[in-house]
């Protein structure tokens, strides 16, 4: 009996290893990134890139480095066919409102901070419209 137990547990885990790791592959599998996604790293990368001598010292040396980088970005984006998306600057817009009477700043300067955020995200949002669209 003690046999048969230790000839038939090691199967038992084994098949039950397979099915685990089996089950973990499919789920590992992604779609193929889109455009949007291939162009935005890219282009996320060359932003990096054009900012990585400069070491800023001071607040006003980052917020330039901050918007140099999100210039190259958006230089690199429209470059490659894409534009700022108008139904995400009315939603921005939107919530700008409420961000600039919490925060006690303006409204552009809410809008500019989520525009910088934004930008950058290259994936689908659930609720919210992407930054991107493709050039018509």
């Amino acid at each position: 009996m003690l046999k048969k137990l230790l000839i038939v547990l090691p199967v038992i885990i084994f098949i039950l290893w397979l099915y685990e790791n089996s089950s973990s592959d499919e789920t590992l599998i992604q779609h193929p990134p889109s455009k949007l996604e291939t162009v935005g790293a890219k282009c996320l990368d060359l932003s990096e890139r054009s900012v990585a001598s400069l070491t800023p010292s001071i607040e006003y040396q980052k917020l330039e480095l901050i918007s140099r980088q999100s210039y190259t970005l958006f230089l690199c984006m429209t470059d490659r066919g894409f534009i700022e998306n108008p139904t995400w600057r009315k939603v921005a817009e939107q919530r700008a409102v409420g961000i600039a009477q919490q925060q006690k700043i303006s409204i552009s300067e809410a809008v500019e901070t989520m525009r910088r955020k934004d930008m950058a995200i290259f994936s689908e949002q659930n609720k919210q419209p992407s930054y991107w669209i493709v050039k018509k």
